[in-house]
């Protein structure tokens, strides 16, 4: 066989494997879009998605999909959910990911699961969110009736709460939970 026959033995060899772990790839990551918009509870999508394949495939999937402008907001939502449940530091990184990007609704749903894997290791991701001031909910209440906005850094400070077990007083006159205490802690720690 010719030098040409096998580089061009080789190069074909290398395009169908690299196809095929393509087309493996997009298969996963539809049924792991199948999985989400099936879903009835997060224990049961969860083992879903541990039958479909290893873990950090599961994360990195989820976390394409949770970051994607295209998804719609239920799948969305369900994939940052689920990125909760995986609690080591590939997890981590893919939530502090999307606490940085996106809209500020996205951004709050990963504060949010990362308050669900609660470990030291996502302390600096919450506080560096301490001055992210985007609306990214409003809370309605009745008595008295008024809407009231939640920013980020609201919501970076009740994961900072919830996490640490540590209370500081509320902004005197303000509707916002207070950051600069939780600076000040942070830079002792």
């Amino acid at each position: 066989m010719s030098a040409y026959k096998l580089v061009s033995a080789s190069i074909f060899c290398c395009l169908v494997a690299t196809v095929g772990v393509r087309a493996q790839s997009t298969a996963s990551r539809s049924r792991v879009e199948s999985l989400l918009d099936s879903w009835q509870n997060r224990t049961s999508a969860r083992e879903g998605l541990l039958k479909l394949g290893e873990e950090p495939d599961i994360i990195k999937t989820l976390g394409a999909i949770a970051g994607s402008a295209e998804e719609p907001a239920g799948r969305r939502y369900h994939a940052i959910g689920l990125l909760a449940t995986f609690k080591g530091k590939p997890s981590v990184t893919v939530l502090g990911r999307l606490s940085e990007t996106g809209e500020p609704v996205y951004r709050c749903a990963a504060i949010q699961a990362l308050t669900e894997i609660a470990s030291r290791a996502v302390l600096p991701i919450l506080v560096s969110k301490l001055d992210d001031h985007c609306i990214c909910m409003q809370i309605q209440s009745t008595d008295p009736d008024r809407t009231s906005d939640v920013y980020v850094s609201d919501e970076a400070v009740r994961a900072l709460e919830h996490i640490t077990g540590r209370t500081f007083a509320q902004q005197v006159g303000a509707a916002h939970r207070a950051v600069q205490p939780w600076k000040e802690w942070w830079a002792k720690q």
